[in-house]
């Protein structure tokens, strides 16, 4: 027995969604009686601390139809009854961090395909417009990391005569499955015989980890010896 499936649109300020129990799709999109194809005259992408901002000027942006895609890492948003003006293709790796690359380019001749890519996590997508432009907010997966098994340095036998409290501060990098791969050391506790246990054991580490993508990433810790 054929599966239900659905298929989301939005069509100006109008979501549609259509069922599907049998074999047939029915797309029913709601459009001005006398749609014309618009053309994008010009696309900006903009990098700010925190996200990427696309804007595409086009006239009567609101009616614009945007059917959005999430496959994975990726998401895709196709403009339907829309054309890219001559040369505003655009194809751009890692404009920021976590954002992999973006990509906007004619889909065929009557819609406009834009590419949103990830790492480590599909991104998040605010779309707004208005009678002149489209404004994509695009912000990248959110990046989450917790220790899965991050035991504590043991003070060593060899610095105990001393007594020495001190504290070292290492960053460690790890792989795309959250485990240590090398630990440095950024501040040293003032003694190499702390600072060699400190890294140690920051090397057997492993992290649970969300948004990193498949480089893996880094992080500082700080270890503070003491003796009761």
């Amino acid at each position: 027995m054929p599966h239900p499936f659905a298929l989301r649109a939005t069509v100006g300020a109008m979501v549609l969604c259509t069922h599907c129990v049998n074999a047939a799709l029915n797309l029913v999109f709601i459009a001005p009686a006398r749609a014309q194809v618009r053309q994008i005259t010009h696309v900006d992408i903009l990098s700010t601390a925190n996200s990427l901002v696309i804007h595409l000027e086009v006239p009567n942006a609101e009616q614009a139809t945007i059917l959005q895609t999430s496959v994975g890492d990726e998401i895709i948003l196709d403009l339907l009854v829309t054309q890219l003006g001559a040369g505003l293709a655009a194809d751009q790796a890692a404009p920021i961090s976590g954002i992999e690359r973006v990509l906007v380019e004619p889909l065929d001749a009557n819609s406009v395909r834009i590419n949103l890519v990830g790492g480590g996590g599909a991104p998040t997508v605010d779309i707004s417009r208005d009678e002149s432009q489209i404004v994509l907010n695009v912000m990248p997966p959110v990046r989450s990391i917790r220790c899965r098994y991050c035991p504590r340095p043991e003070y060593p036998d060899a610095a105990l005569s001393d007594r020495i409290a001190a504290t070292v501060s290492l960053r460690i990098e790890f792989d795309a499955e959250g485990v240590a791969t090398e630990a440095f050391v950024e501040r040293s506790s003032g003694n190499a015989l702390l600072d060699q246990a400190a890294v140690e054991a920051a090397l057997t580490y492993e992290f649970e980890v969300q948004g990193y993508g498949d480089q893996g990433g880094s992080i500082p810790i700080e270890f503070t010896f003491s003796v009761e």
